[in-house]
C-alpha cells in the first residue's frame, strides 16, 4: 500500500497532502507505471557493482584548485582613498559602456 508518512521522510519539503496529491495525479494519468512502481513482483534486479568505488578511484579524483585571491574588489559608490584604484574602475566601467555601445549599433545595423 501507500504510506505518505514514510514517504515524506524520503521527500524534503514535501507534505503529506502534497505527495497524496500527486499520487492521485499520477494514478489518473499513468496507472500502469504507478502499479509497476508499487508492485515488488514487477521489481527489476539491478546491478549496483557499477556504482561501487575503489581506493584506485578515489585516489585518481583531483581535489579542487582553491581560487586566486585577486584582492578587495572595488566597491561601485564608494570613494576610493588611491587614485589608482579610481582610475581602474573608471576605465573599466568606460569598457562595458563601449561594449553596450557596439550592441546597440549592431542591433540597429540588423533592423
Amino acid at each position: 500500500g501507500t504510506d505518505f508518512t514514510t514517504m515524506e521522510s524520503f521527500f524534503d519539503g514535501r507534505t503529506q497532502k502534497t505527495l497524496k496529491r500527486k499520487y492521485k495525479f499520477e494514478m489518473t494519468k499513468n496507472p500502469a507505471l504507478v502499479e509497476a512502481a508499487l508492485n515488488p513482483s514487477a521489481r527489476k534486479n539491478v546491478d549496483l557493482s557499477v556504482f561501487e568505488v575503489t581506493d584506485s578511484d578515489l585516489a585518481n579524483i583531483k581535489q579542487p584548485v582553491p581560487p586566486a585571491d585577486l584582492g578587495p574588489t572595488p566597491v561601485e559608490g564608494k570613494e576610493s582613498t588611491s587614485g589608482e584604484d579610481t582610475q581602474k574602475t573608471t576605465s573599466q566601467k568606460e569598457v562595458v559602456e563601449e561594449d553596450a555601445d557596439d550592441e546597440r549599433q549592431q542591433v540597429l545595423e540588423e533592423t
